[in-house]
């Protein structure tokens, strides 16, 4: 474990498949990593993608949700701390006015008119309350349609546009009902996503809008 993550280095993402796992690449001056986001910049690609879900917002440690406070409001709510973290690295502003967000059971977000991703900018979607805070300088939405609904035991989760195409895909399992986000690692340019305790460097359990370390996912101004 060269990086002190916790996570095997034989389990580490090697994405340029030289045999040897991203952060001893980078840790042995192999390869440069200038923006320090895990990922070496020789792999780092234009991509949109869905970096975080919280499909099980903890209800520890008396059954009353005071640590699964997600969306900041002062509540922990099973329904309302849900969410689902997007990340535009692919270049360009993405307008996802009238697109969709869906589960298994069917249409749970429609984005307003205006809703523009801009390039190095995160997007969070809460299941409801009132989210306070600055979630890294992140564009947050609450689910039109009053809830999330995402399956403790698994779900899938899909982003299209207004044309009916898929844009995004996710199909997770029971992994995710374990009282915590799961996330990607590293965040945006990792392929499997982890219970997001097991990697934060504090414990949390959760990071809408930020990287497993607090750290800005990208560049954007304050919304």
């Amino acid at each position: 474990d060269c990086d002190g993550n916790g996570i095997q280095d034989l389990c580490e993402e090697d994405c340029n498949s030289n045999g040897v796992a991203d952060p001893c690449d980078i840790i042995d001056g192999n390869s440069i990593d200038d923006n320090g986001n895990g990922v070496p910049d020789e792999c780092e690609t234009p991509i949109f993608v869905i970096n975080e879900i919280n499909a099980d917002p903890s209800s520890n440690p008396d059954g009353t949700y005071a640590d699964g406070d997600a969306n900041g409001d002062g509540v922990g709510n099973y329904g309302d701390d849900e969410f689902v973290e997007f990340v535009n690295y692919s270049g360009a502003a993405i307008d996802l006015g009238g697109w969709t967000l869906s589960d298994g059971a069917g249409v749970r977000h429609e984005f307003p008119i205006g809703t523009v991703l801009d390039d190095q900018c995160a997007f969070v979607l809460f299941g409801g309350g009132t989210p306070t805070g600055d979630f890294g300088n992140s564009i947050v939405q609450t689910a039109s349609s009053g809830a999330l609904g995402l399956n403790n035991g698994g779900d899938t989760i899909t982003l299209t546009d207004t044309d009916g195409n898929i844009v995004l895909s996710v199909t997770y399992g029971s992994e995710a009902g374990n009282n915590q986000s799961i996330t990607l690692v590293p965040d945006v340019y990792g392929t499997v996503f982890f219970p997001h305790a097991d990697i934060a460097p504090d414990g949390a359990l959760f990071s809408p809008g930020t990287r497993v370390d607090g750290s800005p996912l990208g560049t954007c101004e304050p919304p």
